[in-house]
């Protein structure tokens, strides 16, 4: 593990440390003065349909977990969440986002899956001072290309997740030789970048990048790709794209032949369960697991599973419930602001005892924290990301 270093976080106002992440629905007198305030409205924009579907219902269900725990309220003000579908797709995300704003009247905007979407989001967010903070669009562009100060996001960019992940497979493996596979879009082609940058630094090659369509079905044509003299092949793969595509690399006959390495999203636990041994032994970069052991997140898996028939939460959970956390220790610490450039500047300034760890922002909004390195493993009757103390991430 290792944190983020080499960022510098904002001042904040008025210090705040989420503790706990487990807990009941919140203090009823606290709630009962909430009704005497102007409500906080939210609007979550996630992907319900398409391939990326799965990434999205993850954010909501975390999301939406974290305010049903604390009575759906933050500084004194009732908090509700207005859901909107934008599919993954960039036009439809600048549609949804201008009805949000414009009929909704949404306060701040959270969500995003597709970086592509967040993209086209921040713009009419900057033009309407209205506060964003992104669950899990990587791309860099979003933080260090923006200077308007309302951006703020809850995991790390593709630089820093996947060149922690090829200096794994070079540095600590000895991987000479790399064929990168991705998604076609901005995601896939950022991760590129990152992986080519890590490989040519530390004396390895990316012989070849290969770019499947989102929503490939038969990734064959491109796993040829992957020839006799490869040593490794580094992924991103998101969604249901995952899925086929570690059952394809299984299938192809590279599973045990040439080693596979990626992006946390190419194992989140839910995918796990339908790639199954196909997925075994396949090391990733992970932003949370809920192997990771700390008192937030066992409060965190605990409260979850209570809730959820005993099922543990994933990634994709963690990332929506820290997105809530931070908006709430903004609410809380604004010192009344609910909106515009004065919120987004408190949940720039929370200082949050997450499950995957305590984490901050630096002064664009990124999120600094720690990231892990898994090997999936078989646990009980099913595969889990288990972090694996051999690696090391720098």
């Amino acid at each position: 593990m290792l944190a983020r270093r080499g960022l510098s976080a904002l001042t904040i106002a008025a210090a705040l440390t989420l503790a706990g992440c487990g807990g009941g629905s919140g203090d009823t007198s606290t709630a009962a003065a909430d009704t005497q305030k102007a409500p906080v409205k939210i609007g979550l924009v996630l992907p319900a349909t398409g391939p990326l579907t799965p990434n999205g219902q993850g954010n909501k269900d975390g999301f939406e977990f974290y305010w049903d725990q604390h009575a759906h309220a933050a500084g004194g003000h009732p908090v509700q969440i207005v859901n909107a579908d934008d599919e993954g797709k960039p036009d439809v995300a600048v549609a949804k986002v201008q009805e949000l704003l414009e009929k909704d009247k949404v306060d701040l905007l959270a969500g995003f899956v597709s970086s592509a979407s967040a993209l086209a989001a921040r713009d009419l967010a900057v033009r309407t001072q209205t506060p964003m903070v992104v669950t899990q669009a990587a791309t860099s562009k979003l933080t260090s290309g923006d200077s308007s100060g309302l951006v703020s996001r809850v995991i790390a960019t593709f630089e820093e997740t996947m060149s922690a992940v090829t200096r794994t497979a070079v540095v600590d493996d000895g991987v000479k030789k790399i064929v990168f596979m991705g998604s076609d879009y901005v995601a896939g082609k950022d991760a590129e970048t990152a992986v080519k940058a890590t490989a040519q630094s530390n004396g390895a090659t990316v012989t070849k990048s290969v770019f499947a369509p989102l929503g490939t079905q038969d990734f064959a044509p491109f796993l040829a790709n992957v020839t006799a003299d490869t040593d490794a092949v580094v992924a991103f793969f998101g969604g249901t794209d995952a899925v086929r595509f570690v059952q394809q690399y299984s299938e192809f006959g590279l599973k045990g032949k040439t080693p596979l390495y990626g992006h946390w999203s190419l194992t989140v636990d839910p995918l796990l369960v339908q790639q199954g041994k196909a997925a075994e032994g396949l090391v990733t970069v992970q932003e949370y697991s809920a192997t990771i052991e700390n008192a937030a997140s066992t409060s965190f898996i605990e409260a979850w599973k209570a809730k959820n028939g005993g099922a543990v939460p994933n990634a994709w959970n963690e990332q929506g419930y820290v997105a809530a956390m931070a908006i709430a220790a903004g609410l809380e610490s604004s010192g009344g602001a609910v909106k515009g450039a004065a919120l987004a500047k408190a949940i720039r300034g929370a200082q949050i005892d997450a499950p995957r760890g305590k984490v901050t922002f630096d002064d664009k909004g990124q999120i600094v924290q720690p990231l892990y390195i898994a090997r999936v493993k078989v646990q009980g009757s099913g595969f889990v990301n288990a972090l694996d103390p051999s690696k090391s991430v720098k």
